[in-house]
């Protein structure tokens, strides 16, 4: 399950957040799918994705400063390129995480 959808329960998981209960811990790990964090995938993914991300941004910063017409405007372009570097890492590192588990239960 992957959020709370019972009232009751989110006001209580809340109330133990603010009050710093333990409680509070093992309410928020009910809410989050185990499987998904767990898995080698997701943090081989993860590990990928920091690593590509920032090629990516860096890439296209440098592809900005380059570019006449887009370092006119330097200080604008600059932020959409690292977040769309970053944003592009994401769906590749989870293809080279899939490779990588593919190779590694061969």
């Amino acid at each position: 399950m992957w959020i709370k959808t019972d009232p009751d329960e989110a006001a209580d998981l809340i109330e133990a957040i603010c009050c710093g209960s333990m409680r509070a811990i093992e309410m928020q790990r009910e809410c989050v799918c185990p499987q998904w964090e767990s898995t080698p995938m997701f943090k081989i993914s993860l590990l990928v994705w920091i690593i590509l991300g920032t090629a990516l941004a860096g890439s296209a910063v440098i592809s900005v400063l380059v570019v006449p017409s887009l370092a006119a405007e330097a200080m604008k372009n600059i932020p959409f390129a690292v977040l769309i570097g970053f944003a592009a890492g994401m769906p590749l590192s989870y293809l080279v995480a899939r490779k990588i588990g593919a190779s590694s239960t061969r």
